[in-house]
């Protein structure tokens, strides 16, 4: 999860104002600025994704640490105990904690017991904001475009996540930005898709969408996770022929949309000169429910 872990980073730093504005709007109200833990303490330690100090009439009163997790971390309740424990610390500030778990595996209870006095539990309480539970049709509806790359996390209410990829880069790539800043939001898009589809659907998605939507084609192509996938598929094109490549292409689809294929389907479909009935099948096995209506 190293990737997506990175990725929200890079998106945090990017649009800090946007992110807390949608995760902590009273925080951003009163005025905040990101800080570090001491760089002399243990990367693991000190590893938060994102460390707030609130700022109200000038004078800092509180800090707030986001953490994103995208799956499960065995230690990650001791660790933001401990990471807590040592912001207030060093600033002299209380704090609190707020974890963006981006999957069912990534949430963890709200309380964990840490000491007792006289019997009593001490707890340590944090936050917890399911963002995998949240409506990715109001998100793409009245999120600013900078968090746009996060609707792919949420949960579709047609539960179609191939669809809602589809949306949330037609909606980046339509916005009015510089083109490196809709490049970065389109591979952070595509990056935090493959947390509920495979590497395979993103690339099957982008490529289709690159072929039907051209103006889309260049800032596709040129996404980290894709590049790799396109330029084969234009070696693999000049070697094998038109047809031959859309064939692998059409079987490799099926294969993801778990339709299953018989020995004779397959010689008829790699055995296929014809590009546009290709094409035709092709846009079939994106919806079509059984091998019979792809090939009818």
């Amino acid at each position: 999860m190293g990737l997506i872990d990175t990725t929200f980073r890079e998106l945090a730093k990017a649009s800090f104002p946007d992110l807390l504005r949608y995760l902590l709007p009273d925080l951003l109200s009163q005025g905040s600025e990101v800080v570090e833990l001491p760089q002399e303490l243990p990367a693991t330690v000190r590893a938060t994704d994102l460390l707030v100090k609130a700022v109200r009439d000038g004078i800092a009163h509180r800090l707030v640490i986001l953490e994103c997790q995208a799956g499960r971390e065995p230690d990650l309740q001791r660790l933001m105990l401990l990471r807590a424990s040592l912001a207030t610390f060093y600033y002299g500030l209380p704090t609190s904690t707020l974890l963006l778990a981006l999957t069912p595996q990534a949430a963890v209870p709200e309380r964990l017991v840490f000491a007792y006095l006289d019997d009593e539990p001490l707890e340590y309480a944090v936050k917890v904001r399911r963002i995998y539970e949240e409506s990715a049709d109001l998100a793409l509806l009245h999120a600013p475009p900078a968090l746009l790359p996060l609707c792919p996390i949420m949960r579709p209410e047609n539960g179609d996540r191939s669809a809602l990829l589809e949306q949330v880069l037609l909606k980046i790539a339509q916005l009015d930005l510089p083109n490196e800043r809709r490049e970065r939001l389109l591979t952070w898009a595509s990056t935090f898709a493959t947390l509920h589809l495979t590497s395979v659907q993103v690339n099957l998605i982008c490529n289709d969408l690159s072929r039907r939507r051209p103006y889309m084609l260049q800032p596709l192509r040129d996404l980290p996770l894709l590049r790799d996938t396109y330029n084969e598929g234009v070696a693999d094109g000049e070697t094998k022929g038109k047809a031959e490549g859309k064939a692998e292409s059409l079987l490799l689809l099926l294969e993801v949309r778990i339709l299953p294929v018989t020995e004779e389907q397959r010689r008829r479909i790699l055995s296929c000169q014809d590009v546009r009935r290709l094409d035709a099948w092709f846009m079939r096995a994106l919806k079509g429910a059984t091998i019979e209506e792809v090939l009818a």
